[in-house]
């Protein structure tokens, strides 16, 4: 004989409410979205410049190129993005061309304190802080192939404010538990959210059996998921909702 659970809220479709513009996705029924990102600008910090639209490379693409330097037998070319969020992921790597037969040594002197560089791919990754917000300006990556050198610099970086939005989630409450009986007692909703709709890592849990739609704030940069799940009195909460996406850009 099966055990029957009683009691439990039923599942709640959730949406996102729409306002402006943003990109939205869902893993279910009803999406919309709400959005509002904060405008990045720079100010001068140690070890960086104000932009002032410095000279580099010749500009490719969306992205800043570099002046990269040349050998007979060893090359370094590419661009890096112009600009960069202070609490967003940068990254960087290089195109080496290498006839030497020998392995090629990557360094970079005199990186601000928030790039990191793999010696063994010239790659440049990091994340700035609200603190480095500001123009950097010099980044060279320098090769080394046996007595074949060559170096890279890249056009000027700025790092902008940190730039976060808004979702407001919104949903209809459950009338009845998993078991056709009404529900009287529920007490609240759970938002569960984060960066991968297979992973909501992060919640908060909303008081009040009348409250449908609540506004999550500082968002960063790039996708975020949501759901929802609704309690009772006892704490027994009911199965996820359909999980419903949007992007901060």
């Amino acid at each position: 004989m099966g055990i029957r659970l009683v009691g439990i809220p039923a599942a709640i479709v959730v949406s996102l409410l729409m306002a402006g513009c943003g990109s939205v996705g869902t893993g279910g029924s009803g999406p919309g979205v709400d959005k509002a990102a904060g405008d990045g600008s720079s100010s001068p910090g140690s070890g960086i410049t104000e932009p002032d639209g410095g000279s580099g490379g010749e500009s490719s693409g969306n992205g800043t190129s570099v002046g990269g330097q040349t050998s007979s037998v060893l090359t370094l070319s590419g661009s890096a993005q112009a600009t960069v969020a202070a609490g967003q992921y940068f990254e960087f790597r290089p195109s080496v061309t290498n006839t030497t037969g020998l392995t090629v040594v990557f360094t970079a002197p005199d990186l601000p304190d928030w790039l990191t560089l793999n010696p063994q791919t010239g790659e440049l990754t990091g994340t700035p802080a609200a603190t480095e917000v500001g123009t950097y300006t010099g980044i060279t990556v320098e090769a080394t192939a046996g007595t074949a050198t060559v170096s890279l610099t890249l056009d000027p970086i700025t790092v902008t404010q940190f730039a976060t939005g808004v979702a407001t989630v919104s949903w209809v409450a459950p009338t009845e538990n998993t078991d056709g009986s009404a529900l009287t007692d529920l007490a609240g909703f759970k938002i569960r959210y984060g960066r991968s709709g297979s992973l909501l890592d992060r919640s908060i849990v909303v008081s009040g059996a009348g409250v449908t739609r609540y506004v999550l704030s500082d968002l960063g940069l790039g996708a975020w998921y949501f759901a929802v799940v609704a309690f009772n009195s006892r704490g027994l909460e009911g199965a996820q909702s359909n999980v419903v996406s949007k992007t901060i850009s």
